[in-house]
């Protein structure tokens, strides 16, 4: 190699003073010679990597050729082409790029998602929609995708579910399996609860016709005041009627006499007669205006009624009525992913209109990263046929604090609802800030054991 190392440092030097490169002394002057260089290239050696098994022979013209290229030395080490600091002989990168590297790109089994293996099989698993998942109430099914867990939930027979005589006061939860055999072994105490709640809205309505009694004693007083107001302006007519007498028999006796005086009077008789004219059609307007009170009443009345036959009706049923409460679960979840949360559907009142809540907990259009945002959609109902295919009105949601009976969030917005169930009849953008909603006093706290609850009402 003596050749080849002076031949280096001959190609690197031109034709100037340097130090030797035997001895190091200064002042040698080197020229290029092309002839030696060709004949040091042309001399066969040996691959570095012959210790290692290499049995390469060639002249040193190809050396470098035969260390780098991917078809030469299969001793010589490289680093793995995917980067993951792995140095190994040529002849066995492919198979460590193949299947044992950590960084080498493969795909999910279960949902075809690109990746490198250490991710695929670490992080990934968690977070996989598809990744098989056993039932978490062992059930027996074990292949459930991820993303399915919760619809699986709903009808899992082992799934712990509340009574649905709950609205009366049955607080018993078991599984689904189970329902049936509570709703027969618990038949008694069910209709007890029933009976109790009729009994309760009969003491409601009895309540409340007692004070359609008292409305009724009210509006009597207002006759006998009314009465009395009119015997008074007729013996104040009569009086004015005699005034009018007594004046007509003096302008008779001073007629001849006094013409200036008969005018005088006149004049007075007309304006007693303009105001006898008003009288009587101020108490025309008092009659009137009684008697429109009275039919307004009535039909107050009866409205009222009807609506609390209708709320009775509601709670004996079972059926869900107004305010409705909804709550949203897995809230971090659906905050980290952005996912835009849709509640089960619920009626406005018996025979009422079908809706649906939509919650963005990290916000959309102009909440969008800063505010929670909230809309209400109008279902397809069974009782559409019957009702106004125009809703309207004024409409209440309200953010619940879990921890105090006070300090909710609340927004309403009066509404006039296009036709059609795909757009959003009730929306805002900008709910409650992140801020707001994340924050944890003594005695407020929106977000609670990973969710947050609804209260939706109609305002009327």
């Amino acid at each position: 190699f003596f050749f080849f190392f002076f031949l280096q440092k001959a190609k690197k030097s031109t034709i100037l003073s340097d130090a030797c490169p035997m001895c190091r002394k200064d002042g040698f002057t080197s020229v290029p010679n092309k002839q030696n260089e060709r004949a040091v290239l042309s001399l066969r050696i040996r691959c570095t990597n012959t210790e290692s098994g290499c049995g390469w022979i060639g002249e040193m013209f190809d050396i470098t050729g035969h260390l780098q290229s991917s078809s030469g030395c299969q001793f010589q080490e490289i680093e793995c082409s995917n980067s993951c600091g792995k140095i190994l002989q040529r002849r066995y990168m492919a198979d460590h790029v193949e299947t044992e590297c950590p960084c080498r790109r493969i795909s999910c089994p279960y949902c075809n998602l690109m990746g490198e293996y250490q991710f695929i099989e670490g992080a990934h698993k968690e977070e996989c929609s598809e990744f098989p998942t056993p039932c978490p109430n062992d059930c027996g099914i074990d292949n459930i995708p991820s993303k399915c867990i919760e619809g699986h939930r709903k009808e899992c027979p082992l799934e712990v579910v509340q009574c649905q005589y709950h609205n009366v006061g049955c607080e018993a939860k078991t599984t689904r399996k189970e329902m049936t055999e509570h709703d027969q072994e618990k038949m008694g105490e069910h209709l007890l609860l029933m009976k109790s709640a009729f009994i309760d809205a009969q003491v409601k309505l009895a309540d409340s016709q007692a004070k359609l009694a008292d409305s009724h004693e009210k509006l009597a007083d207002a006759h006998k005041k009314l009465a009395n107001n009119q015997e008074k302006l007729q013996i104040e007519l009569a009086g004015v009627q005699e005034n009018l007498e007594h004046s007509e028999g003096k302008l008779e006796l001073r007629f001849l006499g006094v013409l200036g005086n008969l005018q005088y009077s006149d004049d007075k008789l007309a304006d007693i007669e303009q105001n006898t004219e008003e009288t009587e059609a101020r108490i025309t307007d008092l009659e009137s205006a009684l008697e429109e009170k009275t039919k307004l009443m009535d039909v107050l009345f009866s409205e009222w009624l009807i609506s609390l036959h209708t709320r009775a009706a509601q709670l004996l049923s079972g059926n869900q009525s107004w305010p409705v409460f909804v709550k949203m679960p897995n809230f971090a979840m659906n905050m980290t992913n952005c996912v835009e949360w849709y509640s089960t559907s619920f009626y406005t009142h018996l025979g009422g209109y079908k809706l649906q809540l939509k919650v963005c907990p990290d916000g959309i259009d102009a909440g969008d990263g800063t505010d929670m945002s909230v809309f209400m959609y109008r279902m397809a109902g069974v009782y559409d046929g019957g009702l106004p295919k125009l809703l309207k009105g004024t409409y209440k949601v309200t953010l619940m604090n879990q921890i105090c009976d006070s300090w909710h969030h609340s927004a309403s917005y009066n509404v006039y609802a296009t036709k059609g169930y795909s757009k959003a009849f009730w929306r805002c953008e900008k709910f409650i800030s992140h801020h707001d909603l994340e924050r944890i006093t003594a005695t407020c706290q929106f977000v609670k054991d990973d969710c947050v609850i609804f209260e939706v009402r109609e305002v009327y």
